[in-house]
């Protein structure tokens, strides 16, 4: 039985509309909702009235709407829209919550360790945020071009393959007719390769700089060699193309989980240091 939604039940013609036009008309409610916002803000302050306890509290209730969109990815079974609606919701929530940010402070780095702690807690989050919405939107599309789609889980399992596949055939190669020298190159440079776990620097740029210098080095040796050996090589350079892509997948889905990782945990110690932030308002506002 297929689950219905919220947006399964909308009529065609909203359906129909592409996604640039709701983009334009999510930008259109975000600029209605800041100026909205600016208006009762300056009332508020023409009338002498409390502007940091008014967008202090939108500000509040933006980051908890913000953080729900973490509950939400995790409730698939609710019927309560797509997560790509969401995550939409979740972009202009967070672009308003920034223009809110930037009128609620009188400065962008407050003063004082406990106010300066939480404008850093702020802007860190919203960082990767503009972060996470590049990279959610480049990595997958380079991780669907590489060849090898591993399982995450399974990534070390593939690479433990890929070094018994270069030990074996190293055991094969015969110390005459040049395998001599493939053994030596095998022993100096592809084992330690092999045998080695990903880069934390391949973790944040993952690339092919270390690929190209091993195959370039083993393609030099390609003219000491004769047939058998010179099949032992290809054996190598492809194994060496294996690995390669499997670092570079290994990286890519490193750096999209440890974003998501980083930006929720940053964004529930804003939400924690922002509660306690407003208590102390209201303590003092009572005063």
């Amino acid at each position: 039985m297929s689950q219905i939604t919220l947006e399964s039940t909308l009529p065609s013609r909203w359906k129909a509309i592409s996604m640039r036009r709701r983009r334009l008309l999510a930008c259109v409610l975000t600029l209605l909702a800041i100026e909205l916002f600016w208006c009762c803000n300056q009332i508020i302050v023409s009338r002498l009235g409390n502007a940091s306890l008014f967008s202090g509290s939108v500000l509040l209730v933006c980051l908890f709407l913000l953080v729900a969109i973490g509950a939400r990815r995790r409730l698939v079974m609710l019927p309560l829209w797509s997560v790509s609606t969401w995550l939409q919701i979740h972009l202009y929530t967070g672009i308003f919550a920034c223009v809110v940010f930037v009128i609620h402070a009188p400065r962008i780095i407050a003063n004082g360790w406990f106010e300066g702690i939480l404008s850093w807690l702020f802007i860190g989050v919203s960082a990767s945020g503009i972060y996470g919405i590049f990279a959610s939107r480049t990595i997958p599309k380079r991780l669907t071009a590489v060849p090898t789609q591993p399982r995450y889980d399974r990534i070390a399992w593939h690479r433990d393959q890929y070094r018994q596949a270069g030990a074996k055939l190293f055991e094969s190669l015969t110390p005459d007719h040049g395998g001599d020298v493939l053994a030596d190159f095998y022993t100096k440079e592809l084992r330690p390769y092999f045998e080695s776990g990903l880069p934390f620097l391949f973790r944040i740029q993952p690339n092919q700089r270390r690929r190209r210098a091993l195959l370039a080095d083993l393609g030099d040796l390609k003219r000491y060699l004769t047939a058998d050996a010179l099949e032992a090589a290809n054996r190598f350079s492809a194994l060496i193309r294996h690995r390669d892509e499997l670092d570079y997948h290994h990286g890519l889905q490193w750096k999209l989980r440890s974003w998501v990782i980083i930006h929720a945990a940053l964004s529930i110690v804003l939400v924690v240091w922002s509660v306690v932030h407003a208590g102390f308002a209201f303590v003092m506002l009572g005063r």
